[in-house]
């Protein structure tokens, strides 16, 4: 199983607070949250509820965000629904990213394709 490790206590708290309010213990919500909180963005609370998230929302909200959290929270809902798709390569993804956030990506990818903890 992968320990989740968090860039800081706001990562684990949004994490914490997206679990419970999507209330989802897949490796997809699970990965979702993980990446998702990275952005410290406690607005996608209003966005996620009972096992639902609103991705076509989360898209229009999120057009103010960086680049980065723009990528962080796009490959979130890729991962967690393959209709929302990467319009972005891996290369672009770990260009813009600083060294904390590449690792929270390489995290997700062993929480949704090695073995996700829970």
């Amino acid at each position: 199983m992968v320990q989740l490790q968090y860039k800081n206590e706001n990562h684990e708290s949004l994490y914490k607070a997206l679990m419970t309010k999507l209330n989802i213990t897949d490796r997809y919500g699970i990965t979702f949250c993980y990446l998702a909180s990275a952005t410290y963005k406690f607005d996608l609370l209003n966005y996620v509820c009972c096992g639902n998230v609103h991705g076509d929302e989360i898209i229009k909200m999120m057009m103010p965000f960086s680049k980065s959290e723009q990528m962080l929270i796009t490959l979130a809902l890729h991962f967690y629904n393959y209709y929302y798709k990467c319009k972005f390569s891996i290369d672009d993804l770990f260009t813009n990213l600083d060294k904390d956030n590449k690792m929270i990506v390489l995290n997700a990818l062993k929480l949704k394709y090695l073995n996700y903890c829970k």
